[in-house]
């Protein structure tokens, strides 16, 4: 009986984690370290990486499905879908781009591909004071 308990909680705790992975996202995020890199190998060091202050670049993922970018006192809104590992998002032309995402401790880390170039970001999340 123990063993079945068990495994409704291990059950309810792997989909409960599921369900939440993407709230991790939703919030404000200080672009902190931008890499490109030439090739699809990262064990390599890459060849441009830009170091930003604090608040040079910030996203912003929201619940209702909409992502802002703010850079150099510009913003700009765009559509975006989150799904497990991937953010895709929709520009006002109707193109589309898709996002692979992950965490690492508080950092979230967004790659993209530009041609055969890696370009990954490292964002950490503002934390704000009401």
């Amino acid at each position: 009986m123990n063993y079945i308990i068990s495994m409704f909680l291990i059950l309810f705790l792997k989909f409960d984690s599921f369900q939440n992975y993407d709230k991790k996202l939703y919030g404000v995020w200080n672009l902190i370290i931008s890499s490109n890199y030439n090739s699809l190998f990262i064990d390599e060091e890459p060849a441009v990486k830009l170091i930003y202050e604090v608040g040079k670049k910030v996203l912003e993922f929201n619940a209702n499905g909409m992502m802002n970018e703010y850079e150099n006192n510009k913003s700009n809104s765009f559509e975006c879908k989150i799904e497990r590992d991937n953010i895709i998002v929709t520009y006002d032309n109707g193109s589309t781009i898709e996002k692979n995402y992950y965490f690492i401790g508080d950092t979230l880390i967004i790659e993209s591909y530009e041609g055969n170039k890696l370009l990954k970001n490292k964002y950490i999340k503002e934390k704000l004071a009401f």
